[in-house]
């Protein structure tokens, strides 16, 4: 194998650094075929091991009779926004006027 090496060496001496570095580019882009041939001929166990790693280990699921009104909707806005939290009493009442009646009027209970 050492000579190889040498032989390698001797020759490259009278090559241009182009020719080397193309020559370089080439077995680097030959390396990638056996990891291509590998990628290909797992992707079942991939595809496979994925899905059970995605399923899940357990779910319930509850089936409840919630109306949803405007005020309740009203409601779950400010929540989910932060409003009480973050705003003084004034803006508050001021969320209030402009976006109480924003949703339509096919809640039920209205």
């Amino acid at each position: 194998m050492s000579i190889l090496y040498i032989a390698a060496v001797c020759v490259g001496l009278y090559l241009t650094v182009s020719f080397v570095w193309m020559i370089a580019d080439i077995f680097n882009g030959l390396m990638s075929l056996p990891n291509l041939v590998a990628l290909f001929a797992l992707i079942g166990v991939v595809a496979a091991e994925t899905k059970k790693y995605f399923d899940l280990a357990y779910h319930d699921e509850y089936k409840l009779n919630v109306h949803f009104t405007r005020g309740g909707w009203n409601g779950r806005m400010k929540a989910c926004r932060g409003i009480g939290a973050s705003l003084p009493p004034e803006k508050i009442k001021e969320w209030e006027r402009a976006y109480r009646y924003a949703f339509p009027p096919c809640a039920r209970g209205i």
